[in-house]
């Protein structure tokens, strides 16, 4: 069974306990922090620097964890315990398009 694209309960949580501008706010800022971390994980693996890759796939599952991104924070785990291999960072960069398509459903043009 494939992990959900979001917790539907957290980002119920998260639309009840923000004012909709904070919400929007959230993610229209989000994505260029998702863009930025999977940018430097790329770089850091190009160059065999499996700590760097290690400490951009943290920060991902981090970002991700707290908008409730499930996919995407199970897929940098993965990544971030050491599998820089295999269809692992495959998968992860499949999470981060579909996060970000999502991402921008939710926060439309104000």
């Amino acid at each position: 069974m494939t992990t959900p694209l979001f917790d539907a309960d957290l980002l119920a949580e998260l639309r009840e306990g923000l004012a909709p501008e904070d919400f929007r706010a959230v993610f229209a800022e989000l994505p260029d922090a998702v863009r930025q971390q999977w940018a430097e994980l790329r770089a850091a693996l190009a160059r065999d620097d499996h700590g760097a890759a290690s400490e951009a796939a943290h920060s991902l599952k981090g970002m991700a964890a707290s908008v409730g991104a499930t996919r995407l924070a199970e897929t940098a785990f993965t990544v971030e315990h050491g599998a820089t291999h295999g269809t692992a960072v495959a998968d992860l960069e499949a999470a981060v398009a579909a996060t970000l398509a999502a991402m921008a459903t939710f926060a439309p043009p104000a």
